[in-house]
């Protein structure tokens, strides 16, 4: 691998340009676009080529026991897809019209979203939340 190397010839030129990845239809969105999401799923892959041609992929894991991690993950919670999916304010929020201010009355734990994406039939798919 390139840390067995004495020699300072590049492994391959850069910028590096990774092999032609799919675009699934579930990553567009309703505009037609490229989920927000879906450009780290491709990123990640095309760095996983890159540590192959580096020496630091899934063998070196294996050989080694060191690899690379996402040392950050985002929730992001948007309410326009709920509305337009009909979720009640108050399914979260409890009686707004008694508040001036939106309060959340549940806890909004992966569990509580998990159960109620089920119970609507709604996407469950790890990066319809995490991104």
């Amino acid at each position: 691998g390139m840390l067995d190397r004495t020699d300072l010839e590049p492994l391959f030129f850069a910028p590096f340009v990774s092999s032609v990845m799919q675009v699934e239809p579930s990553w567009i969105d309703y505009n037609g676009h490229l989920n927000m999401a879906y450009y780290n799923v491709l990123f990640d892959r095309c760095v996983d080529e890159a540590y192959e041609l580096l020496g630091i992929g899934a063998d070196y894991l294996g050989k080694q026991g060191h690899s690379t991690f996402t040392a950050e993950a985002h929730v992001r919670f948007n309410h326009a897809p709920h509305i337009r999916a009909g979720v009640e304010c108050s399914t979260c929020h409890g009686n707004v019209g008694r508040q001036t201010v939106a309060e959340r009355v549940v806890d909004l734990s992966m569990g509580f979203c998990v159960n109620c994406h089920k119970s609507k039939n709604a996407s469950n798919d790890c990066l319809t939340c995490h991104f």
